[in-house]
């Protein structure tokens, strides 16, 4: 049976109506337990816990713009109200109104100061602000007095992804969901984790049970389709995108990714203006960054490469706005202690623990070089696996790092490396002959690398500094690649890379190196097909030359072109971009075409 008409009945007290109202409330039928307040509000105008409830209820159903002035009533009455404090800060959380927000979140907790979950809070709207740094201090610090809080964990680790902290992230992420809470936000962020270490299964399952628990879930919807575009499954894809639109039109991140899931036509012009109209919204800062990068991809796509280049450079310029600024300095120092440490002296001396396993397969260059349509071609041989960018290596320096930095410093065994990064690839592959890791980044451990596997095989992979740089420019990198928001900045890191390069080139045995010139590959790739698999010391094996049809995970921006065949318009593509690009063009004195 439903609930009762809530109308004034003379005959029932006000207690009853008020209990009725409670009951329904704690049952979740939010729309009638909002009538019932309203009806003894009518009767109490003013009455500070029928305004709260009011107000709370409203909140629950994602009304927070109405819910708002009943909670200001309320805690203008009842101004040591925690929680009333807290719902307001909700509301305006919501309606992007972050500062205001904060402050009232420092209202609640000068008045209950050991309160986890306000404290959870506080670092959720830093979070939604896109203050990250802020927003982790918070959480620590209310992970130190709560180290169990379920709430400040999940947050935490929000904020840890979104500075790309994945490992520290799944660490919180793991402890939370091995203690047996599944809170919805933690098995997203789970999802994230997962995918981002390359096991989208294990996504896709967290993602399911996320859309099981709560169907409407839009942000699972994305992101389940987002990893359904690194399988090369785009119109799976596009259904999951279509289904969050249908339920929250306009999403700025469900239509970005619309953009993503194929090459757009003039046919697809409406796209772009409702896009266009999504942009003028108050849109959070990343998702305005979101947008913008998918209209520049529209515009390029359909040869307006003006209007194109507007949006991109709009994007970077407000990248820069949550990015540190890039340090040419610390760069370049970084590259010259590096060559320093791996002299031609240091590499040729066999060190002890080195492991002799010809399983490794790096495959490195400058982002957006042809790495994955490389590892796309070798991971079509059935006895290689591609792995996709690993985040081994960089953790790895990361922790020699902090270790020598320690007062009881000791060296880092080659061969403890050596298992850990062993164990690392048969976890994902355990009957492969060879397994690739195509981190770009790598380029930077060439010599620690090489000190542990001296029988790995290492794929540079070059493209035109400028189509590359342009390239890197046209797609949104994490803040680990500052450099990548500024033609300038851009310039001096590809300049350091070609010199970090040219000494690995000098200083590595030939027989586990070679260059692989992105633009020869595209015009002859049988011939570097079988090259690369001859210097793999495997077999020809002919699907490596159907690798568009190779049915895996490609988690970067290039997951659309490597499930299509062999194409050349990425070849002098910054031609359509040339009156853009000057910072780039003393760039084109690095550039030898490869001839032979």
């Amino acid at each position: 049976m439903g609930a009762p008409t809530p109308t004034r009945n003379p005959t029932a007290s006000r207690l009853e109506v008020w209990r009725k109202a409670v009951a329904l409330h704690e049952a979740n039928r939010l729309q009638e337990a909002e009538q019932f307040y309203r009806v003894l509000l009518k009767d109490r105008p003013g009455h500070p816990a029928l305004l709260g409830k009011l107000g709370t209820v409203l909140l629950q159903q994602g009304r927070d713009a109405e819910a708002l002035p009943f909670l200001e009533g309320a805690s203008a009455a009842v101004p040591n109200d925690v929680n009333l404090w807290n719902q307001r800060a909700l509301a305006l959380s919501h309606l992007d109104r972050f500062e205001e927000a904060h402050q009232f979140y420092l209202k609640a907790v000068s008045l209950e100061p050991g309160n986890a979950d306000l404290l959870a809070n506080v670092g959720a709207n830093l979070f939604k602000a896109e203050r990250f740094k802020e927003a982790r201090q918070w959480l620590q610090r209310a992970l130190a007095k709560f180290p169990n809080a379920v709430s400040v964990r999940v947050n935490l680790a929000n904020v840890l992804l979104a500075l790309g902290e994945y490992s520290e992230a799944r660490q919180l992420l793991e402890a939370v969901i091995g203690a047996g809470h599944r809170p919805i936000e933690a098995l997203r962020s789970y999802s994230a984790v997962l995918s981002n270490a390359g096991e989208p299964e294990a996504a896709l399952a967290a993602l399911r049970e996320v859309l099981t628990t709560c169907p409407g879930d839009t942000e699972a919807m994305v992101a389940k389709g987002n990893i359904l575009l690194d399988q090369g499954k785009f119109a799976e894809a596009r259904t999951f995108f279509e289904q969050a639109l249908a339920i929250r039109p306009g999403m700025p991140l469900a239509w970005a990714s619309l953009a993503r899931a194929s090459k757009m036509t003039a046919q697809d012009r409406p796209w772009l203006e409702t896009a266009e109209g999504i942009i003028q919204r108050k849109l959070p800062l990343r998702q305005q960054i979101t947008l913008r990068f998918a209209m520049g991809k529209f515009c390029d796509d359909v040869g307006d490469f003006d209007q194109a280049f507007t949006h991109y450079r709009c994007a970077n310029e407000l990248q820069k706005r949550i990015y540190e600024d890039y340090d040419p300095r610390a760069h370049r120092l970084l590259f010259d202690r590096l060559m320093a440490l791996h002299s031609r002296e240091a590499v040729n001396r066999r060190r002890a623990g080195a492991n002799p396993s010809t399983l490794p397969v790096f495959i490195v260059g400058m982002p957006r070089s042809g790495t994955s349509l490389t590892e796309q071609i070798v991971a079509s041989h059935p006895a290689i696996f591609g792995a996709g960018e690993l985040l081994f290596w960089g953790q790895q320096i990361n922790r020699i790092q902090d270790a020598q930095q320690s007062p009881r410093h000791e060296p880092y065994p080659l061969s403890d490396l050596a298992a850990a990064a062993l164990d690392n690839l048969r976890r994902r592959a355990p009957h492969a002959a060879r397994v690739t890791d195509k981190m770009p980044g790598n380029f930077q451990h060439l010599g620690l690398i090489h000190a542990v596997f001296p029988n790995a095989r290492i794929l540079h992979i070059q493209r035109h500094p400028i189509d590359t740089c342009l390239s890197i420019y046209f797609h949104g990198f994490n803040d680990r690649h500052a450099y990548a928001t500024d033609l300038e900045w851009l310039a001096h890191y590809y300049r350091e890379y070609h010199r970090l390069m040219a000494h690995w080139r000098a200083v590595l045995p030939p027989e586990v190196f070679i260059d692989v010139p992105y633009e020869a590959l595209v015009d002859d790739p049988e011939r570097w097909s079988r090259k690369m698999i001859e210097f793999l010391g495997l077999e020809w094996d002919a699907r490596c030359l159907d690798f568009h049809l190779t049915e895996r995970r490609v988690g970067t921006p290039s997951n659309w072109q490597v499930r299509q065949k062999i194409y050349k318009t990425s070849k002098e593509r910054w031609r359509n971009y040339e009156k853009f690009v000057g910072p780039l063009l003393p760039l084109l004195e690095l550039w030898t075409p490869f001839t032979t």
